[in-house]
């Protein structure tokens, strides 16, 4: 047995040296390892360089231009070369915002240990929910897609195996994409009680299992959720869209956990702009090696490496309060809980 820091993690890939051998209760074929090194996977190996850091002056707020402004532009960009997805605003900034959440970081002189966040896409059937999610999945090269209709907890959280008198723990996707992104297409698709299982992961990233295999293991995922509204309504039948997250889930807590839902309706944009020519722009402004560089400079942050100035922290102090205010404690739906915000 070695230190803590030497035992190999649950849910990463290692390059082992070793022997085999026959044990000697059973027969079995036994691995008696000597050596064993972690495999670097995207994150571990990003590094900045000039190269990089001057690829991203594309992010930067301009001179005469504000904030808002370099975001619009850098999606307008975004839906012209990438996703084509036209007057959906709302929906490329959440997956950017999901995509470079940070795992954590000090606030007020506190480790927030969930920084990494989660954001719902709920949408009527036909509103490009998933070309919009995986067409960035694809040109950022980074993050997994799954179908909630063939997950289910043995493929999504873990699976248990016997081998002779011992029982393995085989872990599912949802684990394996521990300090990555996870988009689950078809959410409402998926079995409620089997998302219920992560509820207590999506808060701590950590996974416990207490079966017949006791352990635990690493899921700091970043998680978006594409779904249709449950039992085949649509979004015009509720009177607000976010009453639709009540039926797709199996408590309260899974809303709470939520930081951003964004809903997608038929009829929001006109049919003239759905059906109008698409002419590609001369220039592209991002190109996919500056965004997949972000999202791995993002990814690869730790809390010594944010800093939220006085200024910022008073100013994001102020915005809890409005929200708080304006949305109050709505526990039947809390999506938005001011103990949280």
């Amino acid at each position: 047995v070695g230190k803590p820091e030497e035992i190999p993690s649950a849910n990463q890939h290692y390059t082992i040296e070793g022997y085999v051998y026959s044990h000697p209760r059973n027969a079995m074929a036994t691995i008696l390892t000597q050596k064993h090194e972690p495999k670097e996977d995207s994150v571990s190996r990003f590094t900045m360089t000039e190269e990089i850091m001057k690829s991203f002056e594309v992010f930067k707020v301009a001179p005469g231009e504000t904030l808002d402004d370099r975001v619009s532009l850098i999606i307008q960009d975004l839906v012209d070369n990438v996703t084509l997805v036209r007057e959906r605003f709302e929906p490329h900034l959440a997956t950017l915002m999901t995509y470079h959440s940070c795992l954590n970081y000090f606030f007020q002189g506190q480790l927030e240990k969930r920084g990494w966040m989660e954001v719902v896409f709920v949408g009527d059937s036909g509103q490009a929910k998933t070309q919009l999610v995986s067409n960035i999945m694809e040109f950022a090269g980074l993050g997994n897609l799954v179908s909630g209709e063939g997950s289910t907890r043995t493929g999504l959280i873990y699976r248990l195996e016997q081998l002779g008198e011992r029982w393995f723990i085989t872990w599912g996707k949802y684990p394996l994409s521990d300090r990555k992104l996870m988009a689950i297409d078809e959410y409402n698709e998926m079995p409620a009680e089997d998302f219920g299982k992560i509820t207590e992961a999506r808060t701590t990233g950590v996974l416990k299992v207490d079966r017949v295999v006791n352990t635990e293991t690493n899921a700091r995922v970043r998680l978006m959720l594409l779904t249709n509204p449950s039992h085949a309504r649509t979004l015009s039948s509720f009177t607000h869209g976010v009453e639709s997250l009540k039926p797709l889930f199996a408590s309260p807590a899974d809303i709470r956990r939520l930081d951003l839902a964004v809903f997608l309706q038929s009829g929001d944009v006109p049919k003239s702009v759905l059906n109008a020519e698409h002419v590609k722009p001369a220039t592209q402004l991002i190109t996919s090696e500056a965004l997949r560089n972000s999202i791995l400079w993002a990814w690869s942050r730790k809390p010594e490496h944010i800093e939220i100035t006085d200024k910022a922290m008073r100013r994001i102090l102020k915005k809890a309060d409005e929200l708080a205010e304006k949305y109050g404690y709505a526990q039947d739906i809390p999506l938005m809980e001011p103990a949280d915000l």
